[in-house]
């Protein structure tokens, strides 16, 4: 039950001033918080401006919830979209290391909204936050696969996607479904199509979202195409789940199509056992 007086934050910076000037006098600064040196600068050139709040359990004698450590709804999309921006495709950075303080400020993020209890106070902007965190959680495992080496922990990372796509689905409930911009509901409809692949053999995941969502988007794409991948699934056809996949190509739902990547390796499994044992009756 939300509380009647949630709490208002008033930081406007992407990270409070107490903290930064903690990590900056401790030199705890992360390299991508400091700015490039000129010929005339040193190494140590910190500003508050690259500065992004890191995420901290609460623990004995440190208020989390206090105002002016918490920055305000505005903020926490400006934050998500400078990490996106900015951080995520930096030029000379390995991906771990991108990942790694991508991660992490995304979860202070989500804390703060929490705190505030923005999916009540003002729902479009916090769906906003948390489809941008799907998407790059969802790439981030599309990174992995193709780069084994990276030091990622898909459990963790596949944990906060699930967290979000569940946090999603009952906010897009919580607002009828409606959204007036034709832009938005593409992207919810392709959110919603990657929690149905995410879980393609989750049958009570998927039962969930028939019951939940309304019977006029399973009639949009690519809802449509991705529920026909699913019955081609379950009937074991899968060179018809291939042929539909197509369709996600020549539409280019770039999101859709790594979240069908990323189920592929369960259905490959799944059709070799079904050939060996087909050849071995």
């Amino acid at each position: 039950m939300a509380e009647q007086n949630p709490i208002v934050g008033t930081c406007r910076t992407m990270c409070p001033v107490t903290e930064f000037r903690f990590r900056s006098k401790h030199n705890l600064l992360h390299s991508f918080e400091r700015a490039r040196p000129t010929h005339q600068q040193t190494a140590k050139n910190e500003t508050s401006d690259l500065c992004v709040k890191e995420f901290r359990r609460s623990a004995a004698g440190e208020n989390v919830s206090d105002p002016r450590n918490l920055r305000t709804p505005e903020t926490l999309l400006q934050t998500v979209n400078y990490l996106f921006t900015t951080i995520l495709f930096k030029e000379g950075a390995q991906f771990n290391f991108i990942y790694d303080f991508i991660f992490d400020r995304l979860r202070s993020v989500r804390q703060d909204a929490v705190i505030q209890q923005l999916q009540i106070v003002q729902p479009m902007l916090c769906i906003g936050i948390l489809e941008r965190c799907v998407r790059f959680y969802v790439y981030a495992a599309y990174r992995a696969k193709l780069q084994p080496g990276l030091n990622i922990e898909l459990h963790i990372n596949t944990q906060h996607t699930n967290d979000c796509l569940k946090t999603l689905l009952l906010m897009y409930k919580g607002v009828g479904f409606k959204f007036r911009e034709r832009v938005k509901l593409h992207h919810r409809l392709s959110l919603v199509a990657v929690h149905m692949l995410l879980h393609m053999q989750c049958h009570d995941t998927l039962c969930g979202l028939l019951i939940n969502v309304p019977s006029h988007w399973w009639k949009q794409e690519p809802l449509q195409t991705v529920v026909g991948v699913i019955f081609a699934v379950f009937h074991k056809n899968y060179v018809r789940a291939v042929k539909l996949s197509q369709k996600l190509i020549s539409e280019k739902r770039n999101i859709v199509l790594i979240a069908f990547s990323l189920s592929v390796d369960a259905l490959r499994l799944d059709c070799v056992k079904m050939l060996c044992h087909s050849h071995s009756s």
